[in-house]
């Protein structure tokens, strides 16, 4: 009995030897894993060892480089910052030239021959200087005169208003715009539609008409 049992014992592996070739275990591939991961790490400990070499080779150029982008950085900013300043300008410049000649149309195209001095002085108002000239030879000689010999009463009213075009001091507008007139050879109220093209301009922080054309 001691025989078979030590010569079982002989044909055994030693503990460790068993272990060491464990078939769930492949020393190459362990060790191919192992240099990858050593091969992967050189090479960004590498990437990391240029990148700060340049830096450090070159301080002058690093800095250079990040005080351009900086610079671009403020640049871009600067120039959005400055569209939507624009941007808000227009937007108020187009409620107040909107609201201005809401006002000031039916004053300039409305008029009563029994004060019409009164009504065309008060429509000037309204008027640029350049335009104001013009608009008061008109009147002065052909408006004025065919009211009070006709007895011709007019009343203007806006009808809808829209915004070609607009910037912090000019804007033109497209109107549509009722005319109700009486007179001698109007037993009846007549009434006529037209379109205007109005331009306004900002003068000394008031909106005026600087042109009105009927297309």
């Amino acid at each position: 009995m001691s025989k078979r049992t030590d010569s079982t014992a002989a044909h055994e592996p030693p503990t460790e030897a068993r272990a060491t070739t464990n078939p769930g275990t492949n020393p190459e591939s362990a060790a191919m894993s192992g240099a990858h991961a050593r091969e992967t790490g050189r090479s960004v400990m590498q990437w990391f060892s240029r990148a700060w070499g340049v830096g450090e080779a070159h301080p002058r150029l690093l800095l250079g480089t990040w005080t351009a982008l900086l610079l671009l950085v403020v640049i871009g900013v600067g120039l959005l910052g400055w569209q939507r300043h624009l941007h808000n300008q227009a937007e108020e410049a187009r409620q107040q030239a909107t609201e201005a000649a809401t006002a000031a149309v039916p004053d300039v195209l409305s008029y009563n021959y029994r004060t019409i001095d009164d009504d065309l002085a008060r429509a000037k108002t309204h008027l640029t200087g350049d335009f104001a000239r013009q608009f008061g030879q008109l009147t002065s000689q052909i408006v004025a005169p065919q009211a009070v010999q006709g007895q011709i009463t007019t009343r203007a009213e806006i009808a809808a208003t829209s915004v070609v075009e607009a910037d912090r001091n000019r804007v033109v507008e497209l109107l549509f715009v009722n005319q109700t007139t009486q007179g001698l050879n109007l037993p009846q109220p007549r009434v006529d539609g037209s379109r205007l093209v109005l331009t306004m301009e900002k003068v000394n922080n008031q909106w005026l008409i600087q042109n009105l054309e009927p297309i």
